[in-house]
């Protein structure tokens, strides 16, 4: 963890510092809170349309530690705004996340 942020009297580790432009998602994960700090959050919208990829899907390698957490794609927007963009699991990231700490905690030499 880089960063601690304090929200509802609550602290909550976070990847990188938040800035005074940015803004920190939290997320809950195994009873535990973790933040990502979004450089420039614009908007959250919802999705329209999630296909089922399959088999076929190809995971995409954006975790912290080369983690699979974007199998899945989501179209949003609407007309020209329209577009497919990838799922990020956060809370998966966030259990792999804190996995690679605790295991880091148990075994500083590593």
């Amino acid at each position: 963890m880089r960063g601690l942020f304090v929200h509802r009297s609550r602290t909550i580790p976070v990847q990188t510092p938040p800035t005074p432009t940015s803004s920190v998602l939290v997320v809950e994960s195994e009873g535990d809170y973790m933040g990502f700090v979004v450089p420039a959050l614009k908007a959250i919208e919802s999705t329209h349309w999630q296909p089922q990829l399959g088999r076929l899907a190809k995971p995409r390698n954006t975790g912290a530690a080369g983690d699979a957490i974007c199998t899945q794609l989501a179209l949003m927007g609407k007309g020209t705004t329209e577009r497919m963009i990838p799922v990020l699991d956060l809370k998966k990231l966030a259990r792999s996340i804190q996995a690679r700490a605790a295991q880091a905690f148990n075994n500083p030499s590593a």
